[in-house]
């Protein structure tokens, strides 16, 4: 079932002409007239493409909910920050995936690269389940957070805000 999948993939890989290009691409050394930097920009591109629709998703649902008042505005951005936190880590996912994947197709280990992009939901559901006590204490201390932020929007205790925004811009700025 695995392989018929793959076999899929890779079909319609050669079936797109852009992306079966850029899959089965040799890598090229740089040269003077910048040709790696159209190589990353073409590749770039649609990534933020999408990163940009999805900060203006955010934008667009403020804009709409905007006129019902503060506590409508408030959900809409909370809403927006828990949607924010699911993209973080699916993204942050794919950059492992895409690592793994990488790796071993630099080594020549086709058949590892193939078993590592088709991995079963099955390995992701054990992960969640061997972390599920870090996951819920650090989804509960987010959700306690934001609901204070709320909170103090609601009751207008801007000195409060103004201090949580510091101490994260502190964090930030010592990552």
């Amino acid at each position: 079932m695995r392989f018929k999948a793959m076999a899929k993939v890779a079909s319609f890989v050669e079936a797109v002409p852009l992306v079966g290009r850029l899959a089965t691409a040799r890598p090229q050394a740089p040269t003077a007239d910048g040709s790696l930097n159209r190589q990353v920009l073409n590749l770039a591109w649609p990534s933020l493409v999408e990163n940009l629709l999805q900060t203006m998703l955010g934008v667009v649902d403020l804009l709409m909910v905007g006129r019902l008042g503060a506590d409508a505005i408030a959900g809409v951005g909370l809403a927006n920050q828990v949607m924010n936190l699911l993209v973080v880590t699916f993204a942050g996912l794919a950059v492992g995936n895409t690592a793994l994947v990488a790796r071993s197709v630099g080594a020549g280990q086709k058949a590892e690269a193939e078993r590592i992009a088709a991995s079963d939901p099955v390995m992701w559901v054990d992960i969640a389940k061997g972390n599920r006590l870090r996951i819920l204490a650090a989804l509960d201390a987010y959700i306690a957070r934001l609901s204070r932020l709320r909170s103090d929007f609601n009751k207008g205790r801007f000195a409060r805000i103004a201090a949580d925004l510091r101490r994260a811009k502190t964090f930030r700025e010592s990552l």
